[in-house]
């Protein structure tokens, strides 16, 4: 995976696998997708057999990524197989008149332009919808009409995003400098969590602003280990790209602005410890001088540093400008756009009435926020409509969305129960890395900064809107990052421990995150 070639090759080879299958998919009698389920649980645990033996073997472990990526996009293409475009999604048709997520992706499809209206979800960025309406176009060329909703066309974009973001979480792993191992553990709880399933089917916004968050992380650290212009060109694109896509996708911004102000404050001090071994270069050259020594090469080194810096010190202001340049117009054209055409707030989010039956802020704040509900949490689905828990519900609905499965309660409540020891196992690693001077600085402090952010916006979001649906998990779905890294992280930690309870800690963890894994395809199967 490290040339350009191979970079190319992998994602090229993902489109190309999602867009067969799901195409096929549309000329299959398929049923509820019985056939295909079969296949996607030989297929997953195929690949968790052939990991095993590759590391029995002591092959390369770049083996083992490609076989939880082969398991993961099994489980996202299946499930968008079996999961139609009218099945499990969010703001897709009219609601009470206003039109919905479908509705943006035809009038792009049909027309060609942006809806003259920000009613119902035309509010949003155009780009995820844009990106659905021109795939359908070229399948059109094929002379297939894929905007019937049964068809799987609308699916295939979103579908890709989600398996790519498997492999961007792989290579976050890798730049943050951690080892092979805790890149391929966080990689598989990424590959097996459930909500990419979910997303993989959705044909709404969420997964291309979330594939676009995940790029601007990964660009981050990229940018905070090598500050090239090529690096923070791609950043900018990324957070313009999710704010295009859903105007909340600009929350990255408050973890990348520190990333910048970091930098640039590294370089500046490098800066001035660069000026004084110069001015101390100069003194000994002046002394030499005086002795008849001095051979001008120590201020000619000197000079040479001293251009370097101020020149470094230039390019970063001029990269500074050049992500100001790309990031601000890709992300806010369009709500300035409908702002001046249309008359629409900006930041505008419509609201449900108080009347309606999502409403929850009649419970109190202890209720809602300074408490976990087990009774809420165990022996019950997601519902909008009862539940006002806010953390047993992100972690509820986390694993299975908004909706109700036939799936014996014992399999969901015990997945609940692993997803929740990972979770705290996950919060106490992040607060242990704050003590840990050897690892790197974003992993040390800034997923610690992008969990805050974004469970404070999350909090801050379902004060201002007190309703069911704004506790949905889909929200702040970044999370899962800062999640699968510190849990892997926590299992290899434990397990390079000298002392028999660190390796028994270890043993314990590492079992938790295979019985996550195993159940979240066992659940997704047996749907």
């Amino acid at each position: 995976m490290a040339s350009k070639k191979q970079g190319f090759l992998l994602y090229g080879s993902i489109a190309v696998v999602v867009t067969v299958a799901l195409g096929l998919s549309s000329f299959m009698s398929i049923g509820n997708g019985e056939r295909f389920k079969a296949i996607m649980l030989f297929i997953a645990f195929a690949m968790l057999l052939c990991g095993v033996m590759i590391a029995r073997l002591g092959l390369p472990e770049k083996y083992i990524f490609y076989a939880i990526l082969a398991a993961g996009v099994a489980m996202r293409v299946g499930y968008a197989i079996y999961t139609f475009a009218d099945v499990r999604q969010h703001d897709v048709w009219e609601f009470e008149g206003d039109p919905g997520h479908f509705y943006y992706i035809n009038e792009l499809y049909e027309n060609g332009r942006l809806p003259d209206s920000y009613g119902g979800q035309y509010y949003h960025g155009p780009l995820s919808h844009a990106m659905i309406a021109l795939f359908l176009r070229l399948v059109s060329l094929t002379g297939i009409d894929p905007t019937n909703a049964g068809e799987s066309w609308l699916q295939v974009v979103p579908c890709i995003l989600s398996c790519f973001t498997i492999v961007l979480v792989y290579r976050t792993a890798a730049e943050l400098k951690l080892g092979e191992r805790v890149c391929l553990t966080a990689t598989a709880l990424t590959a097996f969590h459930p909500t990419f399933y979910i997303l993989a089917g959705s044909i709404n916004n969420d997964m291309a602003m979330t594939f676009f968050f995940f790029l601007g992380i990964l660009y981050t650290v990229r940018y905070f280990n090598r500050p090239t212009m090529k690096h923070i060109l791609i950043l900018a694109v990324a957070i313009g790209c999710s704010m295009m896509s859903k105007l909340s996708g600009g929350m990255i911004a408050l973890f990348t602005g520190p990333v910048f102000l970091v930098v640039l404050v590294v370089y500046i001090r490098q800066s001035k410890i660069k000026r004084v071994l110069t001015q101390t270069a100069g003194d000994k050259n002046d002394a030499d001088e005086e002795n008849g020594t001095n051979d001008k090469s120590g201020t000619d080194e000197g000079n040479n540093v001293n251009n370097k810096t101020q020149l470094t010190l230039k390019k970063l202001i001029a990269q500074f400008a050049a992500f100001l340049a790309v990031c601000a117009p890709l992300g806010l054209w369009h709500s300035i756009r409908n702002l001046v055409v249309l008359g629409q707030p900006l930041g505008y989010v419509p609201s449900p009435p108080l009347d309606s039956d999502l409403y929850v802020g009649w419970f109190s704040l202890k209720e809602r926020f300074l408490s976990f509900s087990l009774s809420q949490y165990f022996g019950s689905w997601c519902n909008p409509r009862e539940d006002y828990n806010l953390w047993a519900y992100l972690l509820k609905c986390a694993l299975f969305g908004e909706w109700e499965f036939d799936v014996p309660r014992l399999l969901a409540d015990s997945f609940l129960l692993l997803f929740l020891i990972l979770t705290l196992i996950s919060v106490g690693c992040m607060v242990c890395c704050l003590r840990k001077k050897d690892v790197h600085p974003i992993l040390r402090y800034g997923l610690l900064l992008l969990t805050a952010v974004q469970l404070l916006m999350y909090l801050n979001f379902n004060i201002g809107y007190p309703f069911g649906c704004t506790m949905d998990f889909r929200y702040v779905v970044p999370l899962v990052l800062p999640f699968s890294v510190f849990s892997a992280l926590a299992a290899e930690w434990a397990d390079q421990g000298s002392k028999r309870w660190k390796k028994g800690a270890a043993a314990v963890i590492y079992t938790v995150i295979g019985g996550f894994c195993t159940l979240s395809v066992l659940i997704y199967v047996i749907l």
